[in-house]
């Protein structure tokens, strides 16, 4: 049903940014969203265009998807164990830290790094999201 539905309504819409949001209604029925929305020319433009390299550009959306489509996943009582436990351990984390402001990791903070020392800034990331994601990185490397 969530299929039909963002399908209906993204038929309404042209361009890159329909495609981006068709890929967590790909993803939740077991088709690889990667090839079919990720390397579209319109995300390899914008990525060019701002001076990013465009496959960690790829790699960053396709985190940024699996998070989502696991949160849809949890809804729905559908998410494994081990992706339940990873986000319960990684949101302790988080629950301490500094850049947290409500759900988010805040674009606008700046704290040092735990292993570089380095000044970071915070991803922008839903949190619920993010944690869910055995690939994604906490900006301040605490996870």
């Amino acid at each position: 049903m969530l299929r039909q539905v963002l399908s209906t309504q993204i038929k309404r819409i042209d361009g890159g940014l329909a495609q981006l949001a068709r890929a967590t209604a790909l993803h939740a029925v077991g088709q690889r969203f990667d090839s079919v929305i990720l390397h579209n020319e319109f995300l390899c433009s914008q990525a060019k265009q701002s001076g990013a390299n465009v496959a960690i550009c790829i790699t960053k959306m396709k985190q940024i998807l699996e998070g989502w489509a696991k949160m849809v996943a949890k809804k729905f009582n559908q998410l494994d164990q081990d992706s339940q436990d990873l986000a319960s351990s990684r949101l302790c984390i988080c629950d301490s830290c500094e850049m947290r402001l409500g759900s988010i990791c805040d674009p606008t903070k700046v704290a040092p790094h735990a292993i570089t020392g380095n000044l970071t800034r915070g991803c922008g990331c839903s949190l619920a999201a993010k944690t869910l994601v055995k690939g994604a990185r906490c900006p301040l490397g605490k996870w």
